[in-house]
């Protein structure tokens, strides 16, 4: 309180008579509003008269000597709100200070300028606060152009003051959600849209250029600011608000012709969006989070009517590319992220289904040029796993084959190796639908870098290398499912570097199996390697395993005849039939049978003995077959063979055609994992469990050993490279030192 408030006793009347020259003389800013709220206590019906001499008088005078008048704003947005809150209607009072509100404004804008960010702040959130309080009271009639006229100004003075500012007060808080909140009366009025708009652009700006001031500066908050979320919140409101009219009302409030413009409209609110997390923001908070992921999941709702053929078209043209845009950008923010992956793992509602979501998500990160970040792995990963929950999109054809199409796109366009390595992982693990999608999304990988020239005879030759050791890394007669899956990619590799055959050794077994194709000449070599080792029973352990090895190679020979070693072989094999540990020479055996022709299959089948309790597969999918078959021989000897119940079900589904899936059957929506896995691990029998591998005899190695020497003088030395030759070097190094030793 200055030193007049004590010798001056004045009442509200004379201050009302003093000459605005003459103000600044009489009574300081203090006394005035001293003076102002005594008469407001004992007369609170002249609350327009003291705001009208404010506005008309006082605070022109005393900027007119550039006197602060930041404390009057404050008591004058009080009584302001008093005022609104005490009037049942708008009345004329209202239009009277909404007048001398944009009056002052006009006249003292630059004075307010000269005087400060802080002041220009007061007057604004003071000039706000009459707007909304006018606005507000004329919601359900048209709205007071005045008012609307007076709040563009106020914009105006804003993006001024700001324009020169470094520093982000927390008053810019208060006047953000101010503007936010006239917004909601704006919106409600077609004929204000521009109002509306004019204020998303200061709010957008006001942003950018503290974001901007404080990367300047170096300066990094831990958290959100509050006038940055409320920003980005409007944003998104806005855009899900339009879309809501286009989506899902029966009646578009937007004609159907102006649908277009009313588009475009909505995309600069998603290019502000843009501009606003392009400018580097990196943090955001569960509630910014939320209304950014039902943004991106808008892009993807389907529309409740047919009001307008072109409105998919021009959602698709004016919406999606825009919405994906932000995706790129807020796809990297770890606490967005961490949100994300909640709603996967906690879905709401439990139905909520984040398909769409995911493939976008996927899209997005493979567009973006930025290096993938370790948080942005375990992020895709937990997508992956959400995906294969279950068997649902697995057994969906059209939802397969999108999934493999944006991973495999987005291995080879990010060119990550932890994420390559991480379906590579997958690739053995047990469940068998993850196992067969990562494989299925490492084959388009492989095939897209084919495409663009990416291999060549060193990168050939080391995938070879690689997986020819995961292969080896299995049991010689395996039926481990992932191991078709490592043979798949052998065979790939094989023939993109088209390579040879090596010579057929049981060591090389593996490797035949993988890449050996359907060849008369190969499979008249193998079967007649057969008939001479199979003349009788084997005694030698080596010849037994070489046997079913031959067997397992002919059954992928389907232009060999192998009837006639039938017939030759016919009491060996019954033989060995009847030996309880001969297993793998059973599947062997009954997988070729399955491939031959009739007359064999009846020949081993009158003379096959009958046995219960018999679980190889391949002996009940060759009994199956016979008595399914369309010659009446085979069905009746194979009535006396009984087929055990647990194969019964699959064997029946796999003659029977499959139905195609449409897209309207729903039947693949309960497939959880339990639906498919394995319920009770395998375990051998104890007498059949598998015997140690026996060690290699030094003959073999020799005579398999010189073999291949002859293999690699018959290829060109300009194919060797250094490498090549440092391992020549290793090899007749390791030979001299061996031959000297004896």
């Amino acid at each position: 309180m200055s030193e007049h408030a004590g010798e001056i006793s004045m009442t509200f009347g004379e201050l009302q008579a003093i000459d605005q020259e003459d103000i600044i003389i009489v009574v300081d800013v203090d006394s005035a509003l001293q003076i102002s709220k005594e008469c407001l206590a004992s007369e609170p019906a002249k609350t327009p008269e003291v705001l009208s001499l404010w506005l008309n008088k006082l605070l022109r005078a005393y900027l007119d000597e550039a006197i602060c008048c930041f404390n009057a704003f404050k008591e004058m947005c009080e009584w302001f709100q008093v005022m609104v809150a005490d009037s049942s209607k708008i009345c004329t009072d209202h239009n009277t200070i909404v007048a001398d509100s944009l009056k002052f404004l006009a006249d003292y804008k630059d004075h307010l300028l000269r005087m400060g960010e802080r002041l220009v702040h007061g007057a604004a959130f003071f000039l706000f606060n009459v707007v909304k309080g006018v606005l507000q009271e004329s919601e359900d009639s048209d709205l007071n152009p005045t008012a609307v006229d007076l709040h563009l100004d106020v914009l105006t003075l804003l993006k001024d003051v700001t324009a020169g500012s470094r520093r982000a007060h927390a008053r810019i808080t208060a006047l953000v959600q101010q503007m936010n909140e006239i917004t909601g009366f704006l919106s409600s009025r077609i004929a204000h849209l521009q109002a509306y708009i004019k204020t998303s652009e200061l709010m957008t700006y006001i942003s950018l250029h503290f974001i901007r001031c404080d990367n300047e500066d170096g300066k990094h908050d831990t958290d959100m600011p509050q006038w940055l979320k409320e920003t980005i919140l409007h944003l998104c409101d806005t855009v899900l608000n339009h879309l809501e009219t286009i989506y899902k009302k029966d009646i578009l409030v937007v004609p159907v012709g102006k649908v277009e413009e009313f588009l475009k409209v909505t995309r600069t609110y998603l290019l502000r969006l843009h501009e606003i997390f392009k400018a580097g923001v990196n943090q955001v908070d569960s509630t910014v989070s939320e209304t950014l992921l039902e943004l991106l999941m808008s892009g993807a709702t389907k529309l409740s009517h047919d009001l307008g053929r072109d409105i998919p078209l021009l959602l698709a043209t004016y919406i999606k590319p825009y919405v994906m845009q932000v995706y790129e950008l807020i796809y990297s923010i770890e606490d967005f992220q961490k949100y994300f992956i909640s709603c996967l793992l906690d879905p709401e509602p439990p139905d909520q289904d984040y398909f769409d979501l995911c493939m976008d998500c996927i899209a997005a990160v493979s567009t973006d040029t930025a290096e993938i970040t370790p948080n942005t792995s375990r992020f895709l990963q937990k997508i992956f796993e959400y995906l294969f929950k279950d068997a649902a999109n697995f057994v969906h054809p059209k939802h397969y084959e999108r999934v493999i199409d944006a991973f495999g796109t987005f291995l080879y366009l990010g060119d990550n190796q932890g994420m390559v390595n991480y379906f590579c992982h997958g690739l053995f693990e047990k469940d068998i639908i993850v196992s067969q999608v990562c494989v299925d999304i490492l084959m388009l990988l492989f095939r897209l870098k084919e495409d663009n020239k990416c291999w060549n005879t060193n990168t050939i030759d080391d995938a070879i290398r690689f997986w020819n050791k995961c292969n080896n890394a299995y049991a010689v007669f395996s039926q481990n499912p992932s191991q078709w899956h490592v043979q798949r990619f052998l065979k790939y590799f094989h023939s993109l570097g088209k390579k040879g055959l090596p010579p057929f050794t049981t060591q090389n077994f593996r490797y035949l199996t993988a890449v050996c194709c359907s060849d008369a000449k190969i499979g008249m070599k193998l079967l007649k390697r057969l008939e001479i080792i199979s003349s009788a029973v084997p005694t030698e352990i080596e010849i037994y395993y070489e046997v079913v090895a031959l067997l397992e190679l002919l059954a992928q020979q389907n232009g060999t005849d192998c009837s006639k070693w039938f017939q030759q072989a016919f009491e060996m094999s019954k033989e060995l039939l009847s030996r309880e540990k001969c297993t793998v020479f059973a599947s062997a055996y009954f997988n070729l049978l399955t491939r031959a022709n009739q007359a064999s299959q009846l020949l081993i089948l009158q003379g096959l003995s009958s046995v219960n309790g018999c679980p190889n597969w391949h002996r009940q999918k060759f009994l199956h077959t016979c008595k399914t078959n369309a010659d009446s021989q085979l069905r009746a000897f194979a009535v006396r063979h009984s087929l055990e119940a647990d194969f019964q079900p699959i064997l029946t589904a796999m003659l029977k055609k499959p139905d195609p899936l449409s897209a309207s059957n729903q039947s693949w929506q309960g497939l959880s994992k339990s639906s498919y896995a394995r319920e009770r691990k395998h375990t051998c029998p104890e007498h059949s469990l598998k015997r140690k591998r026996t060690e290699t005899k030094p003959k073999q190695i020799i005579l398999d050993l010189y073999e291949s020497s002859l293999q690699l003088g018959q290829c060109r030395l300009t194919t060797f490279d250094a490498n090549d030759r440092s391992y020549l070097d290793k090899v007749v190094a390791n030979l001299t030192s061996i031959l000297s030793r004896h």
